[in-house]
């Protein structure tokens, strides 16, 4: 049994890696029995691929110092609170 999925390059556009699941269909277009699941990704800019890349990241590290210096108050809040007690 032949069958074939389609997938719109415009969904992959944003070069990301896509996690797809697929119908499958016959010469008619109806679907048919069966799935098709597909990890695909679709790098047409390098260039843009890449800066897009060091985008997430700096986001990354941006939220992560971000929580970093969160906690660093609640600690000093925390050892502030524990100062008015004596052990």
């Amino acid at each position: 049994m032949d069958g074939y999925g389609e997938i719109s390059l415009d969904r992959l556009k944003d070069q990301l890696v896509h996690d797809v699941w697929m119908d499958l269909r016959n010469q008619k277009g109806q679907i048919i029995p069966g799935k098709l699941h597909l990890m695909v990704q679709w790098t047409h800019s390098n260039l843009t691929f890449y800066a897009d890349f060091l985008a997430r990241i700096q986001e990354k590290i941006n939220y992560e110092q971000a929580e970093k210096a969160r906690l660093e108050q609640l600690l000093d809040n925390i050892r502030g609170i524990l100062t008015c007690f004596t052990f």
